[in-house]
Order: C-alpha cells, then sequence, then structure tokens
C-alpha cells in the first residue's frame, strides 16, 4: 500500500482533467442501484478508460523515478558506446516517460486515450471545426494522442523477469477504489493548486497536495 497510496493520489489529481461519464464506472448490467454499487472483481475488468487514466499518471508519475543501479561485470559496448567493467548504470524512468523521442511532442500533456487500443470506442477523436480534439472526458486536444507499443516505453512497474511482483494487483486495487469514489465524488483541486508537485524521496510522491471532494448524491 506504500506504493499504491501515491498513485491513488495521483489519479485522484488528474481526475478534474478526465471526468468521463458515470458509465465508465458503473456497469449498465449491474443489478445493484448506483447509490449502493461497489465494483466487483468481474467489474472492474472492463473499466477500460479508467484503466488508461491510471496508466497515463503513472507515465507522468512513475513512483520509482529512477531504477536501482546495476554495474557492468565486464567491458561491453552499448549503443556504441564502450563501458568499462565496473560501470554504474541507472535507468531514468521519470525521463524516458517524458522524452519526446518516445511519447511525441505530447509527451508532457496528461492523455489517458494513448493508453487506449486504436480501435477502441473511446479513442476515436475526432477534429471539430477548430482543429481539435474533444476526449471523452469532454477535454480539448490540439492533436491526436501520441501512442508507444514498445513493450518497453512504459516502464512504471519494470519489466521482464525483474518487474513489479504487485503489478497485477496493484492496478486492480486502483481500478476498484477509483471506480467506487469517482462514481459518489466529484473531484476538484483547490485554488491555486494549479500542477502536482512531488518530494524528493525514494519513491515519486505528491508533496502538499490535496483534492476537494463533493458528494454526487
Amino acid at each position: 500500500m506504500f506504493t499504491s497510496s501515491p498513485l491513488l493520489f495521483t489519479s485522484l489529481a488528474f481526475s478534474p482533467s478526465s471526468p468521463g461519464p458515470l458509465s465508465f464506472f458503473y456497469p449498465s448490467s449491474s443489478s445493484s442501484p448506483i447509490t449502493s454499487y461497489i465494483p466487483s472483481y468481474e467489474d472492474q475488468k472492463s473499466f477500460d478508460y479508467l484503466t488508461a487514466c491510471i496508466k497515463e499518471g503513472l507515465r507522468l508519475f512513475p513512483p520509482a523515478a529512477v531504477l536501482p543501479a546495476r554495474k557492468s561485470t565486464k567491458d561491453v559496448e552499448f549503443g556504441g558506446y564502450f563501458v568499462p567493467k565496473g560501470t554504474l548504470f541507472a535507468i531514468d524512468i521519470l525521463d524516458m516517460h517524458r522524452n519526446r523521442s518516445i511519447w511525441g511532442l505530447d509527451s508532457e500533456d496528461y492523455i489517458p486515450e494513448r493508453f487506449l487500443p486504436p480501435d477502441h470506442p473511446l479513442a476515436q477523436l475526432d477534429l471539430d471545426d477548430d482543429k481539435e480534439v474533444t476526449s471523452p472526458g469532454k477535454r480539448k486536444l490540439k492533436v491526436q494522442p501520441t501512442r508507444n507499443d514498445h513493450p518497453m516505453a512504459f516502464n512504471a512497474f519494470g519489466a521482464s523477469q525483474r518487474s513489479c511482483i504487485g503489478q497485477a494487483f496493484s492496478m486492480i486495487e486502483q481500478r476498484m477504489f477509483l471506480g467506487a469514489l469517482l462514481l459518489r465524488y466529484e473531484i476538484s483541486l483547490p485554488a491555486g493548486m494549479e500542477e502536482l508537485k512531488v518530494g524528493p524521496t525514494a519513491l515519486l510522491t505528491p508533496k502538499d497536495a490535496h483534492v476537494l471532494l463533493k458528494r454526487r448524491f
């Protein structure tokens, strides 16, 4: 939960920019009244747009901004550079996630649609007369969102055999918690809080951050 807490807050802080209709969090097939509905394990599997919102928050604010360093055990040529034995390697996830050569000119923008499959209904964003794109969250986008399907482009949980063992649980936990919360509350940011700031800790955590909750019903 130590890593999940900052992830949940990051998602909440971005929610005012991408609220989406209640249908994103309340399945039409549910037999429970909307006022008492709690997402089930099966329900959360269908929260595609919420998953995209969580991943986009993780892209911009990965909890582990820099992965632990590794030491080369022998001389090696890496990317055209000679690296002598004993050199420390560290992967800067934060920089990689915001790198324009990987994520395009909109790499600094919060655009969840980039994590939806191109053929997903919510990813069909049409340019309006002002050449802007309207997202499902009713946000105006100047360009179609940049996607990157390379398996290493999004690295919030690590990759391969060294990936986070709690990745699947974390995503389930966030979808169920946020689905229940966003269904019941409208999220807004306090006056003067225009951007999310993070503190210099081992994990990238929000600093002096608050959100306002207003009951929907």
